[in-house]
């Protein structure tokens, strides 16, 4: 890595030196950053992530080889039962600039009416499932990039979220690089 700024298929994303600058003397931090899941992220380091990063960085780090600027300023719908969950990856996603709507159920999300540029919904939750979701946008004609969820790794869940049109199922617990590529690619 040159100067802290990491290459991962086109994502330019300069978080280790950006966010990361002050712990970046010690081996440990620089051996998690690779391993480590944006609810582990959010609580260890959650202050430094908003003291040490600067809009510059955040703009950065989200934007492609063209210099398009892919997330920045844009509102995602985050949808999940549990508050941990919201709270990691709304936390991450605002130090990019990313305006974060949280919905602890299906239900909310679908009585809001404010527009939003990507959907990131749990599959399963109480009431309605990431599925019952996404078929009832479907129903009202309205087309959403959506990225799934989930704690079960199941191939009949992929398979299903692929027919219903989803970008990416993502494994919880959600590591950060994977979560950015896969916002990155949904936004495309």
């Amino acid at each position: 890595m040159d100067q802290g700024i990491a290459y991962d298929r086109g994502l330019w994303c300069p978080t280790v030196g950006g966010i990361w600058a002050a712990e970046r003397n010690t081996s440990f931090i620089e051996s998690v950053l690779s391993s480590e899941t944006v609810l582990e992220r959010a609580m260890f380091l959650g202050p430094a992530l908003h003291e040490s990063s600067s809009a510059r960085s955040s703009r950065l780090a989200m934007t492609g080889r063209d210099g398009e600027d892919l997330l920045y300023g844009k509102s995602i719908a985050l949808v999940d039962d549990d508050e941990a969950v919201l709270d990691a990856i709304q936390g991450l996603l605002e130090v990019f600039d990313v305006e974060v709507r949280i919905y602890q159920s299906g239900a909310d999300f679908l009585q809001d009416n404010r527009k939003v540029a990507c959907l990131i919904v749990d599959c399963n939750m109480p009431d309605l499932s990431g599925f019952d979701v996404i078929s009832e946008l479907r129903k009202r004609g309205i087309e959403l990039p959506t990225i799934m969820i989930t704690a079960i790794g199941d191939l009949a869940i992929e398979r299903r979220a692929a027919e219903m049109g989803v970008k990416r199922v993502l494994a919880k617990p959600v590591k950060t690089p994977v979560l950015l590529t896969a916002l990155r690619d949904a936004m495309r």
